[in-house]
């Protein structure tokens, strides 16, 4: 109790003055144990308004779509799981997935946003190496519950929204140009086989 007299004359807090500053520290206290607590509860009814949001686990899906919203990639992940867009993502290894992505991984202050996700394939297939033209080898039945696959994000090279009228047109494409390309070849033979035969037969004639 000395020590803590001296400390009391040394700062002057005996008597009255003592109870002024009990009750400061006390204050200081309680709010600096109740501030977080009521900060997060006003910031959450506060989203809730702006949002029209009723549930916790859509504030949630806000917070983390703002926590990515600086990587094209990661932003483009999350809004195709919140949309339920069909996406196309090509990875290191050339390979390339086609489906609807089921989960994102939340970012953190160790990992950041290389996270795993979680995909239900529709289709796959490669890019060719030398021309990078997407060539699609397997597509995946509708009828018949698939398993996600799991991607680490910091493996993804491109990502875009997937569309089969899109898809469709390539082909159409693709076919017209394999069109062309055979008629130009088969153009090319009979030019060929033209030049030769009025060369044989020139050289017949001389021969006679």
């Amino acid at each position: 109790m000395g020590a803590l007299g001296q400390m009391g004359q040394d700062f002057d807090i005996t008597g009255r003055n003592f109870s002024q500053v009990g009750v400061f520290l006390a204050l200081a206290g309680l709010l600096t144990l109740t501030m977080p607590s009521l900060g997060a509860f006003l910031t959450v009814r506060i989203l809730k308004w702006q949002l029209g949001a009723s549930k916790k686990e859509e504030i949630a899906v806000y917070l983390l779509g703002e926590s990515v919203e600086h990587s094209p990639i990661c932003s483009t992940l999350f809004d195709a799981f919140v949309e339920k867009d069909e996406v196309m993502i090509t990875m290191e290894d050339r390979k390339v997935y086609v489906g609807y992505i089921m989960d994102v991984g939340a970012p953190t202050e160790v990992t950041g946003v290389n996270q795993e996700i979680l995909l239900i394939p529709t289709v796959s297939g490669y890019r060719d190496k030398d021309t990078l033209k997407v060539v699609y080898t397997t597509d995946y039945p509708s009828d018949t519950p698939l398993r996600p696959i799991g991607f680490r994000q910091e493996n993804i090279v491109s990502i875009s929204v997937f569309s089969e009228e899109v898809r469709e047109a390539f082909k159409r494409v693709d076919s017209e140009r394999a069109g062309e390309e055979a008629a130009k070849e088969k153009a090319a033979k009979d030019q060929l086989v033209k030049a030769i035969t009025e060369l044989v037969a020139v050289v017949q004639a001389a021969q006679r």
